[in-house]
């Protein structure tokens, strides 16, 4: 590949360490409408400001005594100040630059003379290389590039040439990962041809003499030219339509915020969790940041994205049937990465899938790269390896697929699935005889037992949790205005850390709680968590007819008689808690408890049938009015 504004005649430390003043006017141009160039972060010396002032200002020539410490060809020289740094000198035009300088090709002349042995023109002005082709090839100038390009006259395939690092030239087809130290021959069937040791050696021999016809003033590495048989090199991240980051420098397609969650990780599944998030496309990667600011911040070198998804060889797609939210696209990659982008606009989401669909399709296809090898290595064409000389093996990735869950499936038949397990799962399940049998079920201290084990042997046989629970309720006239009083729900997270230390007999949290409903709300939770309810089986039946009898005088007498034949701790818990309710009720004005409301809530804590009705809600009606009666004629029945 050659770069648009030129190459770089000498790679030097001085060109790494100096600082970037200028944009050519051919950076400018290549800047697209969307898109924008941002400098890769690069390791610098640290100037003081004498030497930034010195570089604004052109180096001076050099002293006719002078010997140069290199010639670069074209009349640029290279010299050394006092203080060391480098500059460069050209001899013809006098022209004087801190930088190296750089070969346009855009101006390069090639000419190539169909002769059977290499031979190079190498001028001041030109440096063209004329190779030996083999038969059915014949060569051509690239319109895009400007360099000499070698054509296949049966296949039409465009083949370029290239050195690596020590200067060796070899060949790439365009647009495909072929390479290969020589130019293939040419068939019938436009298949490689197996090549004889003769016929290698005659080609390495060849290709030496071409490479040392080339002027390699372009590399700053060592010129020595290796004798050593080696493969060429990998074309993974040079053929043509690999995005290039010339002058350390990367191009931005697209950015905005958008909304991510990643669906499947190495192959596995993993819990949604979208965040909102700054994505920034670009040729190779779409980056997600936390803001806007971090990706000036990464290319500062101070900062890092949330998410980097390698887009060669990925695949976008609609993912409704993963999310039930609109316009949401699932971007799947080659290392078994699946990640959800959403956004809220359909024309901006719409946008977005374009943006990396075109990115996509600019990259090298992994699918394709598949099909090749497979080709290139099918049992029928083993006889043709031996064109290719030393070809890399390409490294294969552990399917993961079988891991990935199958999104195919529709919703129904994956609920069907689900309903499936959980039976088979519930059907595992031992019941609580069995775990309380073997000594795994255990009763609770205080919450979830019976109410006598939880009482202390003397009178009054009241919980100690039920007294001081009342008395931190009752202890400011401000928690009894509370609006909504054992109505309203407390914090259950706070509820159920006073349960567990009450249970290991602590008590004091209490005293430190400031929230009165989570207090009434552990209050309620210790009645509903009791194995029998405070008025016990035995006595609902009764107790509900009791509730229903319209004369008022057998009413009481019937739950005069209910209330003698309570157990004793059942009688005395039952008589503090209506004590304390009717309290609550004195401040109806302030919290809107009435009795009826405050029945509403104690009738189903307070008592239950051992085996539910098959009508519920009239069963729940007639135990409010229970607790309703024992709260309105309290005086009367105790």
């Amino acid at each position: 590949l050659v770069p648009t504004d030129g190459e770089d005649l000498v790679s030097t430390e001085s060109e790494a360490d100096s600082v970037k003043l200028t944009r050519s006017k051919q950076d400018l141009k290549n800047n697209g409408n969307n898109s924008r160039k941002i400098p890769l972060t690069r390791r610098r010396k640290v100037f003081t400001a004498k030497s930034r002032v010195e570089l604004l200002q052109d180096p001076l020539s050099p002293p006719p005594n002078q010997e140069p410490t290199r010639n670069l060809g074209e009349g640029w020289n290279e010299y050394n100040t006092e203080d060391g740094r480098k500059y460069f000198y050209n001899v013809k035009t006098k022209e004087k630059r801190w930088k190296p300088p750089r070969r346009n090709y855009a101006n390069i002349e090639t000419k190539i003379e169909d002769d059977t042995t290499p031979s190079a023109v190498d001028t001041d002005d030109m440096f063209v290389v004329n190779l030996p082709l083999p038969s059915g090839w014949r060569s051509d100038i690239d319109a895009v590039s400007g360099q000499t390009c070698y054509i296949n006259i049966a296949s039409n395939a465009k083949w370029f040439s290239s050195t690596d690092n020590e200067g060796r030239v070899y060949f790439f087809e365009e647009n495909s990962n072929k390479s290969s130290w020589t130019l293939p021959e040419s068939q019938n069937d436009n298949s490689d041809v197996n090549v004889s040791h003769e016929d290698e050696n005659s080609s390495l021999s060849n290709t030496a003499a071409i490479e040392k016809s080339l002027n390699r003033n372009v590399k700053s590495k060592s010129m020595i030219l290796s004798t050593r048989y080696e493969e060429p090199p990998s074309l993974t991240s040079s053929t043509h339509n690999w995005p290039q980051l010339w002058e350390g420098t990367m191009c931005v397609l697209k950015e905005g915020p958008l909304n991510k969650t990643k669906i499947t990780e190495n192959g596995k599944r993993v819990r949604k969790n979208w965040t909102s998030t700054h994505a920034v496309l670009t040729e190779l990667l779409l980056l997600f940041f936390k803001d806007n600011k971090g990706f000036p911040s990464m290319m500062s070198g101070n900062g890092r994205p949330e998410l980097s998804v390698d887009l060669n060889g990925a695949v976008v797609d609609t993912g409704d049937k993963v999310s039930s939210r609109k316009n949401v696209y699932m971007l799947s990659t080659v290392l078994g990465l699946q990640v959800l982008i959403q956004c809220d606009c359909a024309a901006s989401a719409e946008q977005w899938l374009a943006a990396i669909q075109g990115a996509i399709d600019n990259l090298p296809s992994s699918t394709e790269a598949k099909g090749l090898r497979a080709k290139t290595e099918s049992p029928s064409e083993d006889s043709k390896l031996g064109a290719r000389i030393n070809r890399s093996k390409s490294i294969k990735l552990k399917q993961r697929s079988a891991s990935i869950e199958d999104l195919s499936i529709n919703m129904a038949e994956r609920q069907t699935k689900i309903k499936e397990r959980l039976k088979k799962f519930f059907i595992r399940r031992p019941t609580v005889d069995l775990l309380v049998k073997k000594g795994i079920w255990k009763d609770e201290p205080v919450f979830g037992c019976l109410l006598e084990h939880a009482c202390p042997t003397e009178p009054p046989r009241v919980p100690l949790f039920v007294q001081h629970c009342i008395r931190c309720i009752e202890y400011t006239e401000e928690n009894m205005k509370t609006d909504g009083l054992y109505r309203a729900s407390g914090n259950l997270s706070q509820v159920q850390k006073i349960r567990l230390q009450v249970d290991q007999n602590v008590y004091s949290l209490l005293e430190q709680e400031e929230d009165v409903h989570v207090l009434a709300g552990t209050l309620k939770l210790f009645f509903r968590e009791l194995k029998q309810p405070l008025i016990p089986f035995k006595f609902f039946n009764k107790a509900i007819k009791a509730s229903t009898n319209p004369n008022r005088s057998e009413k009481i007498k019937d739950f005069r008689e209910i209330v003698k034949s309570l157990p004793s701790c059942n009688h005395d818990t039952l008589k503090l808690l209506l004590q304390h309710l009717l309290r609550v009720t004195q401040y109806h004005e302030f919290n809107r408890m009435h009795i009826p409301n405050i029945a509403i809530v104690f009738g189903p804590t307070l008592m239950w049938p051992e085996q539910e009705s098959l009508d519920m809600a009239f069963d729940l009606m007639q135990q409010n009015l229970v607790i309703e009666c024992f709260l309105s004629d309290f005086q009367s029945i105790f």
